[in-house]
């Protein structure tokens, strides 16, 4: 008797009041559903299309940053110590850092000892493209090495940086193994190395210890996991009132997902920015959460609206989450992470976001798959 959209009332024991609850629900029996809309399914194949490429982008093909590791390598000393340079690792054990005052000329050798990097004295920093140290340090774990390189030939000079300083994977100061070492145990040193440079002519080694560290406690992925279960149990709770595609629904759903969106964001954009650009951070850390924060922005107004576009917001921000969450993964139990952010912060965070991340990716697609405009009902009186 409604036509294509039925109308669900309940009713408040205590406080005697009806209450209406406009749903994303299907036809009644007899009705014809309304064919799938073309636009959605352009609408879909972006969303997947998004989402590949949000996985290609970061991937190793097209950077290699510093991820999170169960080595902390450290630079213990510079013989023979010197005031125009500061060497340093970065993020664990991933990338020596190296910076040189105004002035000080600066040259890296590679491991046949051919130069491969040189900081001149203007700051500008200059790569060797027949060392086979710039193509072998491309990657963590090391990369192949084309016929182009030759230590023995002349230096052919590029230039790659500037700034007085760079960072590099110098696979000298940390394990190349990405399994643990045999025969010994986390807390132990298990390598010790010296990384040769010349620092205005003057023959200068930069000694570096790495040491396996205590995997972190399980208490902040924990947590984090938790609170975001217990939120996605909040908005199932919503059932007691009604459909879970109701108005109120979407609305609760979406209104978890935008803080998440913006915790991320914070938490993407503090890794961004706690690294050296020449560490190429990876952009997705903090796009892919920013994209969601419009999205479910966009999600909690249209909540009470069209809902294909509830539906959308929905399914674009819960996809770029997943795509988040799932890709920080390894630092839910690795001892150490490449932010500067409170590491229990990252973990609680990433652990936190991906629960609220999926339910909203379902509940968005689910929406856009309904075949039916929410009709808005008359008030029964």
């Amino acid at each position: 008797m409604f036509g294509a959209s039925e109308r669900i009332v309940h009713i408040d024991c205590e406080g005697m009041s009806p209450h209406r609850t406009e749903e994303f629900n299907g036809p009644l029996a007899g009705a014809s559903p309304r064919p799938w809309p073309r636009g959605r399914s352009r609408l879909l194949l972006g969303l997947i299309v998004g989402g590949l490429l949000s996985v290609l982008i970061s991937s190793p093909a097209f950077a290699d940053p510093a991820g999170p590791t169960d080595y902390r390598s450290e630079v213990i000393e510079v013989i023979p110590a010197t005031s125009e340079i500061t060497a340093r690792v970065i993020a664990g054990d991933s990338f020596l850092q190296l910076e040189v005052t105004p002035g000080t000329e600066v040259f890296v050798s590679g491991y046949a000892a051919e130069p491969y990097l040189w900081i001149d004295a203007s700051g500008q920093v200059w790569e060797n493209q027949r060392s086979p140290a710039t193509y072998y340090n491309a990657e963590r774990f090391g990369a192949d090495i084309p016929d182009i390189a030759d230590p023995t030939v002349d230096p052919e000079w590029e230039l790659i940086g500037s700034g007085h300083a760079w960072s590099w994977h110098d696979h000298r100061i940390h394990r190349m193994d990405p399994f643990p070492p045999l025969n010994s145990s986390p807390g132990e040193q298990i390598l010790d190395a010296v990384v040769p440079i010349t620092v205005n002519g003057v023959s200068v080694e930069i000694h570096v210890i790495s040491i396996w560290m205590h995997p972190p406690s399980p208490a902040p992925m924990v947590v984090g996991a938790g609170l975001g279960l217990l939120a996605v149990g909040w908005w199932l709770n919503g059932r007691r009132t009604g459909s879970l595609t109701s108005r109120r629904s979407v609305r609760r759903a979406a209104g978890l997902l935008a803080p998440s969106a913006g915790f991320a964001l914070v938490i993407g954009v503090w890794q961004f920015g706690s690294l050296p650009a020449s560490t190429d951070p990876l952009w997705t850390w903090w796009i892919l959460p920013l994209v969601a924060v419009f999205a479910s922005t966009s999600a909690v107004f249209s909540a009470s609206g069209a809902r294909s576009s509830a539906g959308a917001g929905m399914a674009i921000a819960g996809s770029q989450l997943l795509v988040w969450s799932f890709q920080r993964r390894a630092g839910l139990w690795s001892a150490i992470l490449p932010t500067d952010a409170p590491w229990w912060l990252d973990r609680a965070v990433t652990a936190a976001v991906f629960p609220i991340a999926a339910m909203s990716c379902a509940l968005g697609l689910w929406l856009l798959s309904s075949g039916f405009i929410p009709v808005k009902q008359r008030s029964q009186t």
